[in-house]
């Protein structure tokens, strides 16, 4: 896609036949391309006259600054906003003529990334050349190019505008750098006969014209030019300032906003709650809904030209933000995040489903659903191949188990569909076989392609009415231990086939009578702690590498040299569990001391989720946890002993002055273990 971007003040007699000739060059190019129009304080009719280009698909996007800002400043705000991998700059007076593209576009098919086309001006006063001379002195030395002659009609690629993406507000002179990140540069003449010709090495011919900006404008430009030979001028992406930001601010993502700032990285957040606990312990909160790849980007967007320097993003422990993190990074050319296509493949069931079967991995029978399924099973026949019951709903982009049913008949199936759907952005829902088996979990990193494994673990899970998959405990190790490189096997499979280039995986599998099954996929951290039980028992700080690859694009070769041993060596030895506890319908009046778990015999820690006064419902999903704990031990019963010692500690208190924890001990308790006399 080629993103057209047209800076205007009070361009109102122009725009419009401008926008709809260059919309026809493109076409008639073959081009995808959407053309967004800034509006630079403009006070004349432009918004009104290019209401029904939008309308009619014409113009794509429309920004309006609210004071006039400059040329430069409106242009970059087009260019912040622009999905291309190609950018076309121009102005809008028909200065820059629309024909004229097709000859940028010849000489980016020759190689060039950075394409500027220079229009044959007329005459002009003796002062202007002069000016312009000591400009293009300027510009040569700014940029090291001798033979370039710089304009606004420019035609560049999307690498070429990095710095702009990442810091805007720094930017001094827009062509500079763009000169400065491109890999090959070329100028090209637009004669007023329609000739063109390369502008080569040598002094650059002296071109009649007259300028169309104010003479403080040039005298801005060319100050702006002369800062970039001041001796002190950095170049704003070295600089060793770097914020991380981590796409949401619940208790997830606590330890990552922890670790980024232990490591003296600055950490922005971004969430539609102020109020997340990860807020108060980042250093700077963007609004926007973690789902929502635009609001994130135009946050960002915000964020950059108020000077913070965001140079990598990531999520911990929730699969749904993956796909923003993804769509964030690729907008701002950020290191280390999957390909946009990918993280949908393993965020959304639906697309996760269909590459499962086209790699002939095991996954259970599916089909979806729809309201308007529903509706036509009232009256006729079901226009659609159910997978047999007793089946499970779920909701293909969701996440926490959140409207996961268990359906015993079509009937109860339509009745839940709502339900469902509304926790869901999309208009059908998941309906698979549902398929009786344990639960594991598979942790790993994956490192230029090649899977590491860290931990298999058991994923203990219980029932409430129909609500399934309800997570109070995860034990390791796995009872299935013995099955770990059959489910290593799986993983690799799907991470060469999706595929998947470097980051954490989180698989859950079922093992039963007809063999194992793939549940589901995530490229994060997982939910239930790993940031703690990875290292405990592995010595793999998970968290570190997740931000060596937001921020470095690779890992350290101190981490990396870890986690090659840590794989070496899998499975590691030891016993751990992670209890995930929950309390009874209540109001929340106190919580019990956080001391009292810590100071339990082999906790790694451990803590509240919930605070006086909060309402707790039924027991749904995992969003009704009240506490956790991360235990670790050198037997199975030492670590029974730590688990029997946490259930003890824990208090929830009630209005009536009852503790309201729920007693799911059993769930983290390691079934049958040797006495400790008996450990090897």
């Amino acid at each position: 896609m080629i993103s057209v971007v047209i800076p205007s003040y009070n361009g109102a007699a122009t725009l419009v036949p401008l926008c709809r000739s260059l919309s026809d060059v493109l076409r008639r190019l073959g081009l995808d391309r959407e053309i967004i129009v800034v509006l630079d304080g403009s006070s004349d009719e432009s918004r009104d006259l290019l209401v029904p280009l939008i309308e009619e698909g014409i113009v794509d996007v429309l920004c309006e600054l609210p004071v006039r800002s400059g040329q430069q400043r409106a242009t970059l705000e087009g260019i912040l906003r622009g999905r291309g991998s190609w950018f076309l700059t121009l102005d809008d007076d028909f200065g820059h003529r629309p024909e004229d593209v097709e000859k940028l576009l010849a000489v980016k098919e020759g190689g060039a990334n950075l394409v500027f086309g220079v229009p044959e001006r007329g005459r002009r006063s003796s002062l202007r050349n002069l000016g312009s001379s000591l400009r293009s002195t300027l510009f040569h030395l700014a940029s090291g190019r001798k033979k370039l002659i710089p304009s606004s009609f420019r035609l560049f690629s999307r690498s070429c505008a990095r710095s702009l993406f990442l810091a805007p507000a720094a930017c001094r002179y827009l062509s500079v750098e763009l000169v400065r990140h491109s890999r090959k540069a070329e100028s090209l003449l637009l004669t007023a006969g329609g000739a063109t010709a390369t502008i080569g090495a040598g002094t650059p011919p002296s071109l009649p014209g007259t300028s169309r900006h104010p003479a403080s404008s040039l005298v801005r430009g060319t100050l702006s030019l002369a800062s970039y030979l001041l001796p002190w001028r950095r170049d704003p992406l070295r600089s060793s300032r770097r914020a991380l930001l981590v796409v949401g601010a619940g208790g997830g993502q606590l330890g990552l906003i922890r670790r980024a700032k232990k490591r003296s990285l600055i950490v922005a957040v971004s969430d539609r709650d102020s109020s997340a606990p990860g807020v108060s312990a980042a250093d700077y909160f963007l609004s926007a809904d973690t789902f929502d790849g635009e609001q994130s980007i135009a946050a960002c967007i915000d964020a950059m030209w108020k000077g913070i320097p965001i140079r990598g993003v990531a999520t911990a422990g929730t699969d749904q933000p993956v796909l923003t993190v993804s769509l964030v990074a690729d907008h701002f050319l950020l290191p280390g995040a999957l390909r946009p296509e990918i993280a949908l493949a393993v965020t959304n069931k639906r697309v996760m489903k269909r590459r499962l079967e086209a790699l002939g991995l095991p996954t259970l029978p599916w089909s979806l659903i729809g309201e308007e399924t529903a509706s036509a099973a009232d009256t006729g026949p079901v226009p659609i191949a159910l997978p047999g019951f007793p089946a499970v709903l779920k909701p293909v982009d969701s996440q926490g188990q959140r409207g996961v049913v268990r359906v015993e008949s079509e009937e109860e199936l339509y009745q839940r569909l709502s339900a469902t759907l509304a926790c869901s952005r999309e208009a059908k829902a998941m309906v698979e076989t549902f398929y009786p088996a344990d639960e594991v979990t598979f942790s790993g990193w994956v490192e230029e392609g090649r899977l590491v494994p860290l931990l298999l673990t058991d994923r203990a899970t219980l029932s409430s009415g129909p609500h399934i998959g309800i997570c109070p405990a995860h034990r390791y190790p796995s009872l299935h231990a013995a099955r770990s490189r059959e489910v290593f096997a799986l993983c690799d499979r799907f991470v060469r086939g999706f595929p998947i280039p470097s980051g954490p995986i989180y698989v859950q599998l079922l093992v039963g009578e007809e063999g194992i099954k793939i549940n589901e996929l995530a490229c994060r951290i997982g939910g239930a702690y790993e940031e703690l039980l990875i290292p405990a028992l592995t010595g793999v700080d998970i968290l570190d590498l997740q931000i060596d690859l937001a921020i470095e694009g690779r890992l350290s070769p101190q981490n990396h040299d870890v986690l090659v041993r840590a794989g070496a060596s899998w499975p590691p030895e030891g016993f751990a569990s992670v209890i995930l506890a929950f309390a009874q319908k209540g109001v929340v009046r106190s919580i019990g001391e956080l001391s009292k778990i810590r100071a339990v015999e082999g906790v790694v820690d451990g803590g509240y989720l919930l605070a006086p006064g909060r309402r707790i419902g039924e027991l749904e999903n995992s969003t009704g946890r009240a506490a956790w704990a991360v235990v670790r031990g050198k037997s199975a019963a030492r670590v029974n002993r730590s688990v029997e010692g946490v259930y003890d500690a824990l208090e929830v208190i009630g209005d009536s002055g009852e503790n309201l924890m729920q007693d799911l001990r059993s769930f983290a308790l390691h079934p049958d273990p040797l006495p400790d006399s008996e450990v090897p």
